[in-house]
């Protein structure tokens, strides 16, 4: 049972206030944290702000690769484009012009109207081969192709000669008598001609003759 009012012992279990011996003042709230709570917080706080750390910097180097890389694929583009261009330019031009020329005609066609540089670069130039007058004045002389001279009627060369031994002198032999001679029929003077005459043709020496 509670003490009586009054009593030593009611007097005892209560402050001048009023409020119950021991208690936590009015209006507060008595809290306690373990040291071991607040240190596994503090470490866990920690880690978290080192890993937040390293996701900035991660993120910082991930951003200049990005723009390195964009850097490396405009200049690619770049360079493929001036690739076809001097293509394109030497297609119709015939051949690889210079490169000085080459830039010439692509700033050009660069410059024109919207409208008219939506056909793309090798129409334009296709057009602009086929009437120069509509190229800029600029770049008109590259297009105006010098007129080819005829091509002159050259006569056919001689048939070569064999080449003549100087060494080797020339006899003149009689002809040989027609169809197939009998010697048997032959004086000695007949068959010493016409032996000659196969021997000639065959680089024989000949026979002497009186």
């Amino acid at each position: 049972m509670p003490p009586d009012e009054g009593t030593p012992a009611a007097a005892a279990g209560t402050e001048t206030n009023g409020a119950a011996a021991g208690a936590a003042p009015a209006g507060t709230a008595e809290q306690q944290v373990p040291i071991s709570r607040l240190n596994f917080v503090s470490t866990k706080l920690g880690a978290a702000e080192a890993k937040l750390q390293a996701y900035e910097t991660e993120l910082t180097n991930l951003r200049a690769q990005a723009a390195q890389a964009d850097s490396f694929r405009a200049q690619a583009e770049a360079a493929a484009k001036k690739y076809d261009s001097h293509m394109a330019i030497g297609r119709v031009l015939g051949g690889l012009p210079d490169q000085d020329v080459v830039e010439l005609i692509a700033d050009r066609f660069e410059r024109l109207p919207e409208p008219e540089r939506a056909a793309g670069l090798g129409p334009v130039l296709d057009a602009w081969k086929a009437d120069p007058t509509k190229a800029p004045p600029s770049v008109r002389p590259h297009f105006v192709m010098a007129p080819v001279p005829p091509t002159a009627h050259t006569p056919p060369a001689p048939p070569a000669r064999p080449p003549v031994d100087p060494h080797r002198s020339v006899v003149q032999t009689p002809n040989p008598p027609q169809g197939a001679p009998d010697p048997a029929t032959m004086s000695l003077t007949e068959w010493t001609a016409y032996s000659n005459a196969q021997r000639a043709a065959r680089g024989l020496p000949l026979h002497p003759t009186k």
